[in-house]
This record gives structure tokens, C-alpha cells and sequence, in this order.
């Protein structure tokens, strides 16, 4: 199981991620990143390359093949090309998809509000 953690101060961003074994729950492996908001899309790539690569080393217990590495990163490129290219519309889109789960009409009109700003972005 993948989990992990965000924590903001400003424009920092801090992101810990984690593979955890279901059965015993014992962590397998745990990266933390550190960067600036704007580099929000840098990071998500990063963890996505290190967690395909760390799955993949895992289930076929055999370290990383450098050639697979290279295809991971063009998985992941294709696989997020049509994102939005504004760090701060996703963190708004994230927020407001985040606070609808509450599902009160407060954290709804907040959701709305959240997810027009990123729109208008």
C-alpha cells in the first residue's frame, strides 16, 4: 500500500511517501521530497518514477533495470501531459475535490469556490 503524507508552509512543500506492507504493516521503503510549490509537478513526477521503480524492484526482486527506468519516465510524461500546466490551479483543483468529500453545503460552496479559482486560473 502507498501512503503518504503533505505538509505546506508558505511556498515549501513537503511530501512523504511510503510502501507499506498490508499483511505485517511493515514500511518497506519512504522518500521525503522537499520543494517549492512551483515545482509541484516535478515532485509528483519524481514520486511517481521512484515508486513504479521501487514496486516494480519489490514484486520481481531484482534491482532496478536502467532501461526500464527510461521507460518508466515516458509512462509517466504520457500519462500526465494534459494536466494543468498551473501549480497553483492543481493545488486549488486538489482542495476543492478534498473538501467536497466532507459533503455539508458549507465544505460544498468552499469545493466550488475552490474548484472555480482553479478554472479561472
Amino acid at each position: 500500500m502507498l501512503e503518504g503524507s503533505v505538509r505546506t508552509a508558505g511556498k515549501r512543500v513537503r511530501i512523504s511517501v511510503q510502501l507499506v506492507n498490508v499483511n505485517d504493516g511493515y514500511h518497506l521503503w519512504s522518500q521525503t521530497y522537499d520543494r517549492t510549490l512551483d515545482d509541484i509537478f516535478a515532485i509528483q513526477d519524481d514520486i511517481a518514477a521512484s515508486v513504479v521503480g521501487e514496486v516494480r524492484s519489490r514484486l520481481l526482486e531484482k534491482e532496478p533495470d536502467p532501461s526500464l527506468s527510461r521507460q518508466v519516465k515516458v509512462e509517466i510524461a504520457d500519462a500526465v501531459k494534459d494536466r494543468a500546466g498551473d501549480p497553483e490551479a492543481h493545488r486549488l483543483m486538489l482542495l476543492g475535490r478534498h473538501v467536497a468529500l466532507r459533503v455539508t453545503a458549507e465544505d460544498l460552496a468552499k469545493a466550488a469556490n475552490y474548484l472555480e479559482r482553479a478554472l479561472d486560473l
